[in-house]
């Protein structure tokens, strides 16, 4: 997968999670994103600064009387017009309530509502920043952006086809898209061992993707969708309920835009004794004293390019190849799409068996080839290994099949289709069964149908093998084939993680649209060398709307920043017009013709209290009585 860390949209942005106002998003450099903090905490310190001059002014004015008063209210006076804010204002009033509680059965009365203040504010501070903090950073989510986008180009025919019709151009392009799907399935099945097999998501893959994972229903002991003599144990029936596009996938858009994707996928072991189609005969022109295993599922598909298969043959086996097999394990697959249309039949493998047959559904035969000695008993039904020959286990079936049903659906606001095979639903007019879809409804179905079509257990067997077994991690390793024994639900577990990685890779396809791996396929040539751009302006701009996570960007909420700088500057210019406005009204409209308010206020601030005390004891003449900062009449007088 291309490095999507590196690759996120700076700038404004709508998250429509949140909404098209409170999802406006600023997504920032993580280092910008630091300052961005510092400087808002900065600011909500200030704002509340400010308010505390406000709320002291209003306290002030509220207890502003002509007539005479002790000398607790004058201090109390003094302690509101000059206190800082917060807890230095409410030490200011515990010490008057010390001093003067002897002298005064009412100070406790008096101050303690003004120590209250001084904590209340503080504590609402405190909230402020920290619900700043929540209100203006977001989650981790961002938009991808690459310089790419789109999908890489399918040739029109299969490997043999083109190799036989010495079509260079085609066929590089085949092995180029092959050889993508083979890395993005194998990173795909990387990120469902560490990602969906935890409980925990903590790793920093698993924080990439809009979601870490899609968690689907599965019952272990579901029961056998085949016939009962096929039939060796209960299913493993997964349901991935409703994934949508915008909450799961990350295609970021408008609740009307959206649609939903479904699959449900039944998997049960197979007998296959039974499925004999000869017994050990020998096949004219193969190595000497050669034999082979025939098994019958279905009739082989591709006879006419090149298969060595006759048409009633699913599964091959010889004495040499199970002699000089080279893997500890050998996992094969066939599939049989559903349909009569001419790419589900052009990529089916074979026409499976109608004692396993549905209609509308797709299939998969996953056979296994082991073999590998275990330490202990392996009674699970795919790996059985119930035979002993000195100290270990051998296996019981030269050939072990699953067999897996997968059904797909899609849904828009109004519609739902019917369960189907993949192929039987395809993003075009006809095919699609979806109804009243807007033409970003189409574009987004587009996207999801094409990002599944590797989402099956087909694909992620075909192109790696025995590389998606949970088996294969005990393996002693380099040429032994020994193994701890397995649990009796090891092929149940199996199908979990092959389930798992059709999920991830589902995700990952869906970044990988916008922004598509740039691999070294070769001398000169890049996967994105292979691209096909979006040619509508809708599959466009779901270029510019794919959602991920990233770490190394920071996400602040437009709504949150205007909000924070809108009511620090509302504060700081109620508090520098305050007082004047407030003394104005006394004065006009509430007959403070002394201008008690003006002059109370103005009195009792700390540099005209230390003007007055000057001037009481002769000391200099000043000027300035009416200002915020009385100076000497002399300039440098010293006394």
């Amino acid at each position: 997968m291309a490095n999507i860390q590196s690759a996120v949209y700076i700038g404004v942005w709508a998250n429509w999670s949140i909404g098209p106002v409170l999802g406006k998003t600023l997504t920032i450099p993580q280092s910008q994103g630091y300052l961005l903090v510092a400087f808002l905490g900065l600011f909500v310190k200030f704002a509340g600064d400010q308010l505390w001059q406000i709320l002291r002014f209003v306290l002030h004015q509220q207890r502003s009387s002509g007539e005479p008063q002790d000398g607790l209210y004058y201090q109390i006076q003094a302690i509101l017009r000059n206190s800082p804010m917060g807890i230095g204002i409410s030490w200011k009033f515990a010490q008057l309530i010390r001093a003067w509680s002897p002298k005064s059965h009412q100070t406790l009365r008096r101050t303690l509502p003004y120590v209250a203040y001084g904590l209340f504010h503080v504590a609402a501070i405190g909230a402020a920043g920290l619900f700043s903090s929540r209100v203006v950073s977001m989650n981790d989510a961002a938009l991808v952006r690459s310089p790419f986008c789109g999908w890489m180009a399918e040739p029109v025919g299969d490997y043999n086809l083109l190799l036989n019709q010495f079509d260079r151009t085609q066929f590089e392009t085949y092995v180029s898209l092959l050889s993508s799907y083979h890395r993005s399935i194998k990173s795909s099945a990387e990120y469902a061992r560490i990602c969906y097999d935890n409980t925990s998501t903590a790793n920093a893959m698993c924080q990439q993707y809009s979601s870490s994972r899609l968690e689907p229903k599965i019952n272990f002991t579901a029961t056998c969708p085949f016939t009962e003599e096929l039939c060796l144990d209960d299913a493993v029936h997964i349901d991935t309920g409703y994934i949508d596009s915008h909450e799961d996938l990350g295609i970021n858009g408008q609740p009307g835009d959206r649609i939903q994707f479904r699959k449900e996928m039944t998997c049960a072991p197979i007998d296959m004794e039974g499925r004999l189609s000869t017994n050990w005969t020998a096949i004219p022109g193969l190595l000497p004293n050669d034999t082979i295993r025939e098994y019958y599922l279905g009739s082989n598909r591709h006879l006419s390019n090149g298969s060595l298969l006759p048409s009633n043959v699913t599964i091959a086996l010889s004495n040499y190849s199970l002699i000089f097999q080279s893997n500890a394990y050998d996992l094969w697959s066939d599939v049989d799409f559903a349909g009569n249309d001419s790419t589900g039949d052009f990529l089916s493998t074979f026409w499976i068996i109608p004692e396993l047959r549905r209609p509308h559904t797709d299939y998969t035969a996953l056979e296994l080839v082991s073999e590998v000695e275990y330490l202990q008993k392996t009674e699970d039904l795919w790996y059985s290994a119930t035979t002993q020959e000195n100290l270990l286990w051998q296996t019981d079936h030269p050939v072990s099949v699953l067999v897996c049903a997968e059904q797909y659906s899609y849904c828009n606001i109004s519609h739902c289709t019917d369960n189907s095979g993949f192929y039987e639903i395809m993003p075009t007019a006809e095919r699609s069964g979806l109804v009243a879809m807007n033409n970003a409804q189409w574009a987004t179905f587009e996207l999801v149908w094409k990002a599944a079509q590797l989402s099956n257990v087909y694909c992620i067997t075909a192109f790696l093998g025995n590389e998606i077994l949970l088996a294969q991690d005990l393996l002693m390793g380099g040429n032994f084939f020994d193994s701890p024994g397995l649990p009796s639900d090891q092929w149940k577990q199996e199908i979990k993680n092959m389930h798992a990685t059709t999920m991830a890779i589902l995700q990952q396809r869906v970044v990988e649209y916008a922004s598509p791996p740039n691999w070294v396929l070769g001398p000169g040539q890049r996967t994105t060398d292979f691209l096909i751009k979006p040619n509508t302006t809708l599959s466009q701009n779901l270029c510019r709307n794919i959602k991920i996570r990233a770490s190394n960007v920071a996400a602040f909420s437009v709504i949150g920043i205007i909000s924070i700088l809108a009511a620090g500057a509302v504060l700081t210019l109620v508090n520098f017009f305050l007082t004047d406005i407030v003394c104005w009204f006394y004065k006009r409209k509430a007959g403070d013709v002394l201008g008690i308010c003006e002059r109370e206020w103005r009195d009792a601030e700390l540099l005209q209290m230390q003007r007055r005390m000057f001037e009481g004891q002769g000391i200099v003449t000043w000027e300035g009585h009416n200002d915020d900062v009385p100076v000497t009449r002399e300039s440098g007088q010293r006394f």
